[in-house]
């Protein structure tokens, strides 16, 4: 337990001991929180679906809890660059984390060394959502299959090549290429999703794996650029149209779902954490949010935070087991 913690822990023993001896009930630590802008740190960049699913839901914690929650996007290196900073954040309620299976589960199998422990420096709040992802390439392309996208990165080596702004773009195509025999293939990273985005467009990547958030307002009929396959294990509602992974390979492996979620930093009060884990459970199952989720391809599944926790770290061993499996060495 950190300093700051056993502080909290402190004045909670010093609240009861004191109601117990005026013979009253000790007030709800958490009955005026929160009482004072709460920053929501999103690991991604301005645009990606992370950050566009945290607006939204800051916005409805701020109308149920009469407060200011504002989105703070801190991108870079994976993610390490946020999580480090929640990791030694006051645990106090008022800086609070919405991230994904890539840092809290992918890094520690992606990088040799972190600066924070995902199951260690940080207090679960709740599972928000579970999304698979979509192969994506140019509409420009001669490819309308994921058969052709191999045969033509095999025709055209010096451009095949790839982009990712998180674990789950990186992992994907890291396994894509090595199932399907690409050879040299260049996978390059980028501090978010719509950065990489940006340069598919332009002709520097030749396709890349993306959640269906991030890149919806590019596959209309017509647009910029093409899917050819999601990655989850079956048909997903929003885009039934398009064949799994699996089914487009003939395998069974190359199935991934991406996963999303809320943290505040180890020690916050539970009395805190149960009030945000609370709200934002009724907020992501209200209907409207289920039917937006669906809309670009994901799932609500929410957790108690005990439930979450336990989540995480069956989590990391998975996430550990795809990048051993994609060849991934770790930097």
């Amino acid at each position: 337990m950190t300093k700051i913690a056993s502080q909290f822990s402190g004045v909670r023993r010093a609240l009861v001991l004191a109601a117990l001896t005026v013979g009253v009930s000790a007030p709800g630590f958490a009955a005026d929180y929160p009482n004072r802008t709460v920053k929501i740190v999103v690991p991604f960049s301005a645009g990606s679906a992370t950050d566009i699913f945290a607006r939204k839901i800051g916005e409805k914690l701020g109308e149920r809890l009469k407060a200011t929650f504002v989105v703070e996007n801190m991108p870079g290196a994976s993610g390490q660059i946020a999580a480090e900073y929640l990791a030694r954040a006051k645990p106090d309620g008022y800086t609070i984390f919405n991230t994904t299976n890539s840092t809290q589960s992918a890094n520690p199998a992606l990088f040799k060394k972190l600066r924070y422990d995902p199951s260690k420096d940080f207090q679960a709040i709740t599972l928000t959502n579970e999304t698979p992802f979509l192969l994506v390439t140019r509409s420009n392309l001669p490819i309308h299959s994921v058969q052709e996208l191999i045969d033509w990165l095999k025709a055209h080596p010096d451009q095949a090549n790839y982009g990712y702004g998180n674990s789950s773009g990186q992992i994907s195509g890291a396994s894509f290429v090595r199932g399907a025999g690409i050879k040299n293939a260049i996978a390059a990273p980028y501090k978010g999703t719509p950065q990489a985005i940006t340069d598919l467009l332009g002709g520097n990547l030749s396709f890349m794996f993306v959640d269906l958030g991030a890149s919806m307002s590019f596959l209309v009929p017509g647009g910029p650029l093409r899917a050819l396959a999601v990655t989850a294990p079956k048909r997903t509602t929003a885009t039934p149209e398009l064949p799994t992974m699996n089914e487009a390979l003939g395998r069974t492996d190359q199935d991934l779902v991406a996963w999303g979620g809320f943290f505040a930093p180890a020690g916050t009060p539970p009395e805190i954490v149960a009030v945000l884990n609370k709200e934002i459970r009724a907020i992501v199952t209200s209907p409207d949010f289920v039917a937006y989720r669906k809309s670009v391809g994901g799932e609500v599944v929410t957790t108690s935070p005990e439930e979450f926790s336990d989540y995480v770290n069956k989590s990391i061993k998975t996430w550990g087991a795809m990048v051993r499996e994609a060849g991934i060495e770790p930097q």
